[in-house]
């Protein structure tokens, strides 16, 4: 299929976001014109090419006395009230690339349907959707005409847009991926440990936590395959996730892996086939499981005691210790769950094959780019695993500030990984190379600082020497509105991708205005710190745009996901489980860990979100979740005090460079002190306290589930709580003034 750039929608689309200048000229440039989808290696004249496999076509006979209006909506059809959708509740769906059309001479017209773009059979045609019908075919015309289209409530329709009723849960449809989950799990379970002779090219799934170890055979797990080895994995598959699926590839591999089950002391008490991969797991137990049971109230890396399967007798009983043993779910076609499945895309593989191309050169830069909840995150773990198949470690800038995945919240960071990850953002922190710290989540509240941010970081990038043919992925915001359009185009103009992964939705409001095609993003009239090239084509990148694989049969929040307020609460909990020691309850992990002193004299402080008087900024650090940073503070606008004893004051905030987080335990006003609890090992250059937009889980300061009385100040007959950070509060260690919210222990009802 081909697009022609001179055609009327492209010039239109032009026309509208693009500068005054002549569109009928091409743009000079010494390279070619990347496709709007995924690029063919040639391309002739002003035509691009598209990337449209196992195209089918459907033959419509066109009525051209039907009607004598070009447009989308045909208002003589009768409702069909089996069919009617609340639009409030509903979202427009939009088949992306889904139909192209050619005709013949004798009016008859081609619809061609890309299956892979299509929507699935339970999606119902909303009978005001708008019609595909073009009109009557002539010598002059022989392609369809488009004008654009608004519905009741003036919201912009695009072509091929369907509305879609949500069907019950007992009206959706089982996964496919189960359809390719074995029957067949032989097992053999030890005190928490099992051993797994899974037949080849068999799957299964996981819900829960489990270690990983493959000793015959490989897998493919979430685009990486794991050879026979002694090398184990950590796998996080909790709920609100698309639950991760194990492939099992060959079976023959030489690796001793008798002499490794001596050394974890596990007998085998069965032979293992020849066509049968042997895997081993283990039980999980590390610190940030331990802090998520006590802090967190959802079962979220635990096993599901509930699932009922069509086992019987011992087979169920088998199963469940299994699951006790390993505190995670193996799952089968056996077991009755209706789950979001990982699913991977041979598209996917055709962008691995495409980087990979250029992942030894210069400049092998990936944009991620997408609307929110089209799964970026997933396909850029699918990357980052593939990609280490090929290099020993692979880059992310990660830019996305309120859902960061290496990092916590209101950060942009640079990082590499050698290792492949398994599970969501909050199970693989990792330190960055460098960090900067935005302070914000909401990015229109501070649009400048935001992509000034991007700009220092990607300068910072393109300096460091030892980068340099190391494939690079570029991990953007979900935001594709408004603002966030001219941030993107910002982003993608300075750091020059030579690829942008496109995650295109069904629904209009999750994709952009416009397609991230090179020649549109180097044109447009968006942007806030970069402007548009009027006449040079300067943005030269592979234009890839995939479906999302992550929407399925619309789902309630509860049921496939979190909200993004208690994602970054798992976030921080993940990085504060860093405190915990042995023999320590993790509800007691912050006040029982030696906080750090700091001079008020050797810091400046600063709150983001809000400006406080400097009377009152002790107040809102207290108790608090800081970011800890290096600023160079002769260049910012500080309010300094009379009194050199004391802390300066940010007064305009810029984004800084950040070496972590820490709570503000306890601030001694007379000794002029801050007594910070952090996990970071050495913050003796920092300079710049900062209160932002990211805040402490409510369970810090209420101790979680943990209801177990203590003694307060550990004294023999003293009085018994169970509100450990509130309570110490009153002690010498704590907070020097009481958390305000009201607790039975500590302060009296007054009504």
């Amino acid at each position: 299929m081909d697009i022609d750039l001179n055609n009327k929608k492209y010039q239109k689309l032009l026309k509208k976001y693009a500068p005054t200048h002549s569109l009928n000229e091409s743009p000079q440039s010494n390279a070619p014109a990347a496709s709007m989808y995924k690029s063919q290696p040639e391309q002739t004249g002003n035509k691009t090419r598209l990337h449209s496999p196992g195209v089918q076509k459907k033959k419509r006979r066109v009525d051209q006395q039907k009607s004598t209006k070009t447009g989308f909506l045909d208002t003589n059809i009768p409702p069909n009230e089996d069919s009617l959708v609340n639009h409030e509740n509903e979202e427009a769906l939009v088949e992306l690339s889904s139909y192209s059309s050619s005709s013949t001479n004798d009016g008859t017209e081609y619809i061609e349907e890309h299956p892979e773009n299509s929507l699935s059979e339970s999606h119902i045609e909303h009978p005001n959707a708008p019609n595909m019908e073009s009109t009557p075919t002539t010598e002059n015309n022989k392609k369809m005409k488009f004008k654009e289209n608004k519905d009741s409530k003036g919201k912009r329709l695009d072509v091929g847009t369907r509305f879609v009723q949500s069907p019950k849960m007992s009206d959706r449809p089982i996964p496919k991926t189960v359809e390719k989950l074995t029957s067949q799990l032989n097992f053999s379970v030890f005190p928490n440990k099992a051993l797994l002779y899974i037949p080849k090219y068999c799957s299964f799934a996981l819900k829960g936590r489990v270690r990983l170890t493959v000793l015959k055979g490989d897998v493919e797990i979430m685009g990486a395959v794991c050879k026979a080895s002694d090398k184990s994995y950590e796998i996080y598959s909790p709920r609100g996730y698309s639950l991760v699926v194990v492939n099992c590839l060959g079976s023959i591999s030489d690796f001793d892996f008798a002499t490794f089950l001596r050394n974890k002391n596990v007998d085998m008490d069965k032979t293992v086939d020849v066509n049968e991969v042997l895997l081993f797991l283990e039980k999980i137990d590390n610190k940030i499981v331990k802090f998520f049971d006590e802090h967190v109230t959802e079962n979220l890396l635990r096993n599901d005691v509930t699932l009922e399967s069509n086992l019987s007798g011992e087979e169920v009983k088998s199963h469940k210790e299994l699951s006790r043993q390993l505190q995670c779910n193996v799952i089968t076609k056996n077991y009755y769950l209706r789950a979001r499945y990982y699913e991977g895309n041979h598209e996917w593989r055709d962008i691995v094959g495409s980087i990979t191309e250029l992942s030894n050169s210069s400049h092998c830069r990936v944009a991620l780019c997408g609307g929110k909840g089209v799964g970026k995150s997933t396909l850029l773990k699918y990357l980052v695993n593939s990609l280490l198949q090929y290099n020993n470690e692979v880059l992310i800038i990660d830019v996305d500030p309120g859902q960061s995945e290496f990092t916590l919240p209101t950060c942009l960071s640079v990082l590499s990984t050698k290792e492949p990850i398994f599970g969501p953002n909050y199970t693989h922190l990792t330190k960055p190379e460098k960090c900067i710290y935005l302070g914000m989540i909401d990015v229109a509240k501070c649009m400048r600082n935001y992509i000034n941010a991007v700009a220092q970081l990607i300068r910072w990038f393109v300096k460091q020497k030892q980068y340099v043919g190391k494939p690079c992925i570029i991990n953007t915001m979900g935001f594709n509105s408004g603002v966030g359009v001219d941030l993107l185009v910002d982003t993608l103009r300075l750091s020059n991708p030579s690829h942008v992964v496109e995650v295109g939705s069904r629904a209009v409001k999750r994709n952009y205005p416009f397609q991230l095609d090179p020649h549109l993003v180097s044109i447009v009239q968006k942007g806030i710190l970069t402007k548009p090239s009027p006449g040079d084509f300067f943005l030269n990148y592979e234009h890839i745009r995939v479906q999302s694989m992550s929407e399925s049969a619309a789902q309630p929040v509860g049921e496939w996901g979190h909200r993004p307020a208690s994602l970054r609460e798992y976030v921080v909990l993940s990085y504060l489980s860093q405190l915990l020691r042995d023999n320590i309850r993790p509800s007691q992990a912050v006040n029982s860990s030696t906080p750090i002193r700091i001079p008020f004299s050797k810091v400046a402080v600063s709150s983001v979100v809000e400006k406080v008087k400097p009377q009152f900024i002790l107040n809102a650090l207290n108790g608090s979740l800081v970011s800890l940073c290096i600023a160079d503070l002769e260049t910012m606008n500080i309010s300094k005090p009379d009194d050199p004893s004391l802390f300066s004051v940010v007064e305009n905030f810029t984004p800084v460079d950040c070496l972590g987080f820490g709570i503000i335990k306890r601030i001694d006003v007379e000794e002029r002190l801050f007594y910070i609890v952090t996990p970071e090992r050495d913050i003796s250059n920092v300079n710049l306290i900062c209160l932002g937009q990211l805040f402490l889980p409510e369970s810090i300061y209420t101790g979680g589930n943990d209801k177990t009385p203590f003694e307060l100040n550990n004294q023999p007959g003293g009085t018994r709580i169970t509100v450990p950070y509130v309570a110490e509060s009153l002690t010498k260690e704590g907070i020097s003034q009481p958390w305000k919210k009201y607790s039975p222990y500590i302060q009296p009802r007054i009504n």
